[in-house]
């Protein structure tokens, strides 16, 4: 567990420091393919809650392909935890890598929040990012958005998309 590296508080140490130090393990853990991805994704998770400036290219790292997919979701779940909730700095192009399942929570994560919504849907209509990755239900939901800015959005971008009905 990352909180054993005997930096509990000493009359020498402040709380800061304390916390400084056990940061710093969480970011050497979280990129250490030889730990076990259970004690990874408590590090990721505690990344989650730093300056987004400090763990930007730790998490960024942690989406490459061949990190587990446990690790890379972790990854996903601590991104919102960002004090700076400037979505677009998410790593894009590194979103087409991702596992599978991976990319569906991205894509869970992307539509939580109007201002995360709007960013994604600049990054498909740039192509930096593929509007694949949210699937049909997904893009049904943003063209019914109940906020007609999302849907004036959504509809040149996915209107062409949907699931067409089955030929019986």
């Amino acid at each position: 567990m990352i909180c054993c590296i005997g930096c509990w508080r000493t009359p020498t140490r402040r709380p800061g420091q304390m916390f400084n130090q056990l940061f710093a393990k969480a970011k050497q853990v979280a990129g250490d393919a030889e730990v076990p991805a259970e004690v990874r994704q408590d590090a990721i998770k505690l990344l989650g809650y730093g300056k987004f400036q400090d763990v930007q290219g730790t998490l960024s790292a942690l989406l490459d392909p061949r990190q587990p997919q446990e690790v890379q979701s972790a990854v996903v779940h601590a991104w919102p935890n960002r004090s700076n909730r400037k979505w677009p700095r998410f790593p894009w192009p590194l979103a087409k890598f991702a596992a599978s399942g991976c990319r569906g929570e991205m894509a869970d994560a992307l539509l939580s929040q109007k201002d995360w919504i709007v960013a994604f849907l600049d990054a498909v209509k740039a192509q930096k990012v593929s509007g694949a990755m949210i699937g049909n239900t997904r893009r049904s939901l943003l063209l019914m958005h109940p906020d007609p800015a999302i849907r004036d959005r959504a509809t040149p971008l996915f209107a062409d998309t949907g699931l067409k009905p089955r030929d019986e």
